[in-house]
């Protein structure tokens, strides 16, 4: 988050068994997300911490999708 006050926070435990890679997301949200691989599966699981006075909008969704 550039330029916010933090207030909540995010946060994703795993278990340290499987194999897996943080994601780096630049956004004025707090978000934290990760790639974990199951099997043959990988499985990308994001944590959004939003204020209550935050509304999540159509575009706040599309600056994070179009992080890596």
């Amino acid at each position: 988050c550039v330029g916010c006050v933090w207030c909540g926070g995010v946060a994703i435990y795993l278990k340290s068994d499987f194999p897996s890679e943080l994601i780096n997301i630049t956004s004025h949200l707090e978000v934290v997300a990760v790639s974990v691989k199951l099997n043959d599966i990988e499985l990308k699981i994001c944590n959004i911490y939003l204020l209550n006075q935050h509304n999540f909008n159509k575009n706040d969704r599309k600056h994070i999708r179009s992080n890596p």
